[in-house]
């Protein structure tokens, strides 16, 4: 396993200068195809609309097999990370969208898909979306308590809430 960071010699230290185009396109040069472009997209709109402010480029990474075939890893630490405060770590998105750290829209989502190809963007966001905006009722089955649901909720981005 090797995290973007260290595959493609990055600083996770410094916030907000790495963005996800660097990720897409380490799955271009190491030829992972359609699929893996598709999921890492898939992985950045989710990071974006459920407020993983915690997307450094140590989170994301690869797998290597013994042939030496590379493949993206699994998601991990893929949760809610957001502390507004000032100089806190995750006060806004460690890897940008189109130069972005905070108030990336669903457009500047599109685009990042349109320049790396991925297929349907339009559907796949959507499905993002609805499932990020079911944050509540998934919080309910499982007894958050209602103070912490809506805290969550009043962070995620406008096109999100629209949906709940």
């Amino acid at each position: 396993m090797h995290s973007l960071c260290g595959l493609a010699h990055l600083d996770f230290n410094t916030p907000s200068v790495h963005g996800y185009e660097q990720y897409l396109r380490t799955i271009l040069q190491l030829n992972l195809g359609a699929p893996a472009t598709e999921q890492a997209w898939l992985r950045c709109a989710f990071n974006v609309a459920a407020v993983n402010c915690d997307d450094h480029t140590k989170n994301l990474a690869f797998l290597m097999d013994g042939t030496g075939n590379w493949s993206l890893a699994p998601a991990y630490d893929m949760c809610f990370s957001h502390n507004p405060a000032a100089r806190k770590w995750t006060r806004q998105h460690q890897m940008l969208v189109g130069g972005k750290a905070w108030d990336i829209t669903e457009e500047d989502l599109l685009e990042l898909a349109r320049r790396f190809d991925v297929r349907q963007p339009r559907a796949l966001l959507d499905r993002v979306i609805d499932a990020v905006a079911r944050w509540p009722d998934f919080a309910r089955s499982t007894a958050v308590p209602d103070q912490k649901i809506e805290h969550v909720a009043s962070f995620q981005p406008t096109w999100v809430r629209r949906r709940s």
